[in-house]
């Protein structure tokens, strides 16, 4: 099916950086080239144009009024998709959480698809987990109703959402998808970019929020001769900064960085560290280490498990000890780097698109 009008709706669009924003921007791009495509999302800074055209590709952004949990609340977006929706052959709403999903309780006959994103996340006060459970008992189920097909990232989701009563017809396993071709820098010339000078380079690129396991790397490293370089840029800068001005081996670079930085970034790392606590979907950041050929070293949260399987190392979540004793002995692990581009190239963004459209040529 061809020339349809898809609202792909988000909380965030580029150049705001994320795995969500990564994951419109991908979909948007491809589905574009035969299709009308909207994307209906909020922007923060006053520099952005609210209004976009790329041929059949349309960015429309809307102001946000507030940003609890980092989730932007634009009633202006919100009216928007109310009152436009039945333009629409179809809307494709990304992140359960998001402000802007709620939406979708007020929209009829048009068909409508979710895909989970962030998982089950869990915060550093008692406030946000409340905010959290609140919305779990209140409005979790009533999305998930309105929705006509449900897209999870790994099967460790499905199985949850089996667990809740929902119908099994109604989920979809399609992961997060990567541009594959795009990653494989060389080294050294990685490294000079970055003025790297060390022979193992340990690395964590992205969102310096709590709930990715920051703390839990840094009192490793703080005890440790090993080197170790943070990329990125989030609420716990200060920390970083605080960290690297006292122990000579941990290092940080501040993003944002250009597409072409972040393949660098994951070239110069010889162990991409995610010590995530919480809320991964399918981590991004691992697909694209592994189409780099870099190894990966994740906690044990289904969601990671399911997207590295036998193609990286693990320990145990929240466990520093763990973290510790596995960082020192993948020094001397030794994977092939083409086995796990191999195994990045299922995740193209190619087969990943023609999955999710084969969904929405279902449900129309």
């Amino acid at each position: 099916m061809i020339d349809l009008k898809i609202g792909m709706i988000c909380p965030f669009y580029p150049p705001h950086h994320g795995g969500t924003e990564k994951y419109v921007f991908n979909l948007s791009r491809i589905f574009s080239e035969s299709n009308d495509v909207s994307v209906i999302t909020t922007r923060d800074e006053s520099d952005i144009p609210s209004t976009e055209r790329d041929r059949k590709l349309e960015i429309l952004r809307f102001r946000y009024h507030f940003k609890p949990l980092n989730n932007p609340i634009s009633f202006s977006q919100i009216r928007y998709i109310i009152s436009n929706y039945k333009t629409f052959d179809i809307l494709h709403f990304n992140d359960i959480y998001a402000f802007s999903t709620y939406s979708s309780l007020f929209i009829k006959k048009i068909p409508r698809v979710l895909t989970f994103h962030t998982w089950r996340i869990k915060y550093d006060s008692l406030f946000k987990n409340m905010l959290s459970y609140g919305f779990d008992k209140v409005a979790f189920d009533l999305i998930i109703n309105k929705m006509d097909r449900l897209i999870v990232l790994v099967d460790s989701q499905k199985e949850y959402l089996e667990k809740r009563g929902v119908s099994p017809e109604k989920i979809s396993v399609i992961p997060n998808g990567i541009q594959t071709g795009f990653f494989g820098r060389d080294k050294d010339e990685a490294r000079k970019y970055f003025n790297i000078g060390t022979d193992f380079v340990y690395g964590y690129f992205g969102r310096l929020v709590e709930r990715k396991g920051l703390r839990l790397l840094l009192d490793v490293f703080s005890d440790s001769k090993f080197d170790l370089y943070i990329f990125g840029n989030g609420p716990l800068k200060p920390l970083i900064l605080k960290y690297s001005g006292k122990y000579q081996n941990i290092h940080f670079i501040e993003g944002p960085f250009s597409e072409e930085e972040v393949a660098l970034i994951y070239s110069a790392i010889d162990l991409y560290i995610l010590p995530s606590l919480s809320g991964e979907g399918c981590p991004t950041g691992l697909l694209e280490a592994l189409s780099s050929g870099t190894m990966c070293l994740a906690s044990d949260l289904p969601e990671n498990v399911c997207t590295l399987k036998d193609k990286g190392l693990y320990f145990r979540t929240g466990d520093i000890k763990d973290l510790e004793e596995k960082i020192k002995s993948s020094r001397y692990e030794d994977m092939d780097k083409n086995d796990l581009k191999n195994y990045a190239r299922e995740f193209d963004w190619k087969n990943i698109s023609e999955k999710i459209m084969n969904v929405y040529n279902e449900i129309l």
